[in-house]
């Protein structure tokens, strides 16, 4: 029988909670904590719930959001946008959705784990299934760079009524 490890507001530094991650993930378990900052925004926001699961480099792909080691040591939770290299060797360009700018190439070693769940305000939501082609949909209009056009600023509004997003995006301001 396996016991559940539940531990709960463990104070660290963010140098500290990416060892820990790390290590948790590479075990195969899954971490869950509070996300800070905004370069996410809308999709993750400051305060909520991150569910991060354990992954393989060569399952990721485009328009997946991943826990990873950025520059100096920081750990950042943001999309990959690209990925380049062998099964055994590859490289994801990651940015977050609200940087004018990739964080850069990044090997498979500093990638810790992949997100599964947003929990914001007593509600889960899987970033599987709808929110894929969401993260697909952020990737190609930045590729296009529409990113900041009105064709985008449509998407996001029809989106924003489609059943799968309605009950998460619409919660923009809270």
């Amino acid at each position: 029988m396996t016991q559940e490890l539940n531990i709960t507001n463990i104070p660290c530094t963010a140098v500290e909670f990416g060892d820990l991650a790390a290590d948790l993930l590479k075990m195969g378990k899954q971490v869950r904590f509070r996300a800070t900052g905004s370069s996410m925004h809308p999709l993750v926001r400051d305060g909520d719930t991150l569910l991060i699961t354990p992954c393989q480099p060569f399952s990721i792909r485009p328009g997946e959001i991943l826990l990873c080691a950025g520059a100096q040591q920081c750990v950042v939770v943001h999309r990959v946008i690209r990925c380049k290299g062998s099964r055994n060797n590859r490289q994801f360009l990651i940015q977050g959705d609200q940087v004018p700018w990739p964080d850069g190439w990044i090997d498979a070693s500093r990638i810790y784990g992949r997100l599964e769940e947003i929990e914001r305000d007593g509600k889960r939501f899987n970033t599987t299934g709808p929110f894929r082609l969401l993260g697909l949909l952020i990737v190609m209009a930045r590729r296009l760079g529409l990113r900041h056009s009105k064709a985008a600023a449509l998407l996001s509004a029809w989106l924003k009524k489609l059943p799968a997003f309605s009950g998460y995006l619409d919660q923009e301001n809270s």
